[in-house]
């Protein structure tokens, strides 16, 4: 870390110190200055010093390209971020910058203009492919900040753009009569995994948890005498073989893991489950290994294709359709946002905010829905 808290002396309360190591002609320096009452003063100072040494042709690493870096981000990635994140961070880089000239360039060479430039050719592609694309490049770079092998992080200016793809199928929420569907067909097939699927999406549908918390629980997790549910697990599935799939306890954030309530006509189902199924995973297959989300999508898909119906399924919609539901139902914020789990009001706010826009988008259109043109 280059800025650090310490306790003032003879005073209540922190200052801060800035320490980091630069490069002087080759020659290793370390430089610090101590007494910062703010830490955002420390942090403009550090920018400042760091700034002036590069001016000078001082840098912590005149070596290092880009593909390089990305490797030792790899190498501890896994203290920081979700398998998932990183799973798609490496697919994104390494199909579409480890091989182009950016990867192979030196860090501390890759500005502004370089990093807009790459961007601008990217803007026949999808805007929200492009946006996802900037979100996982940007890890890079901010952990090329913290090795001090760059002092600014240029990619935060870069202004993405891209084509809306109006085609492309967007996450959205299930209405009651579309899953109503979906578990009346796969309920035909009459088979043990078939059955699993349902349980899986009554789980998702009923508790709003994430895809791999919902594929992890476990017969223990749930409470039947108190109607509660211990979320505490997830499945680490992204490109695993299915023998290879297994569930961890550590969670996305530190309010993933809770109590939740247990509705009753989940509960009702579950104890028929229970009895039905032998294994202690309660989303498993007929040998009781764990499900991979992509055959419950692909398995519904195709039963929505055969039956000539016009809406996607995508296991994902169902936390949406969760937290939906609570919006139009007036489950207060704070309530909504311990029953989501999430780690910041702030993720229920822009949930509820694109909500509420989008409830105003109805009731303009139900409003004014005849046509005085023709």
């Amino acid at each position: 870390m280059t800025i650090r808290k310490r306790k003032a002396n003879n005073k209540k309360g922190y200052t801060y110190e800035v320490r980091f190591v630069f490069d002087d002609h080759g020659i290793k320096k370390r430089y610090s200055k101590a007494g910062f009452e703010r830490e955002k003063d420390a942090k403009a100072h550090e920018a400042l010093k760091k700034a002036e040494f590069l001016s000078k042709g001082g840098n912590t690493d005149t070596k290092k390209t880009l593909n390089d870096v990305y490797k030792e981000w790899c190498a501890v990635a896994n203290s920081e971020f979700q398998p998932s994140t990183i799973a798609i961070t490496k697919r994104y880089y390494e199909n579409q910058v480890m091989n182009e000239d950016l990867g192979k360039m030196k860090i501390q060479l890759i500005n502004y203009l370089v990093l807009q430039d790459f961007f601008n050719k990217r803007n026949n592609l999808g805007i929200e492919g492009n946006k996802n694309f900037k979100t996982c490049l940007n890890r890079i770079f901010k952990f090329a900040m913290r090795c001090e092998y760059i002092s600014v992080n240029h990619l935060s200016n870069v202004i993405v753009s891209g084509v809306e793809n109006t085609n492309e199928h967007k996450q959205d929420v299930l209405t009651e009569d579309q899953l109503l569907l979906v578990i009346q067909y796969l309920k035909e097939y009459d088979s043990f995994n078939d059955d699993a699927f349902v349980v899986a999406i009554l789980i998702s549908y009923y508790l709003g948890l994430r895809v791999s918390e919902s594929l992890a629980v476990e017969k223990s997790d749930f409470d039947f005498e108190k109607n509660e549910v211990f979320i505490h697990r997830k499945l680490i599935y992204q490109n695993l073989k299915k023998s290879e799939m297994h569930s961890i306890q550590t969670m996305k954030n530190k309010a993933s893991k809770a109590t939740i309530p247990l509705p009753d006509v989940l509960k009702e189902y579950l104890i028929e489950w229970f009895k039905e199924n032998p294994y202690e995973r309660v989303v498993c297959d007929a040998n009781g290994l764990y499900v991979h989300p992509r055959y419950i999508n692909q398995k519904v898909n195709r039963i929505l294709k055969r039956k000539k119906l016009d809406f996607h399924f995508h296991y994902h919609e169902l936390r949406h359709t969760f937290s939906t539901n609570l919006y139009y139902h007036g489950v207060d914020m704070k309530v909504a946002q311990e029953l989501m789990r999430h780690a910041s009001i702030n993720t229920t706010m822009n949930v509820y905010t694109h909500l509420k826009q989008q409830t105003k988008v109805d009731v303009i259109n139900a409003v004014f829905n005849k046509n005085l043109l023709n």
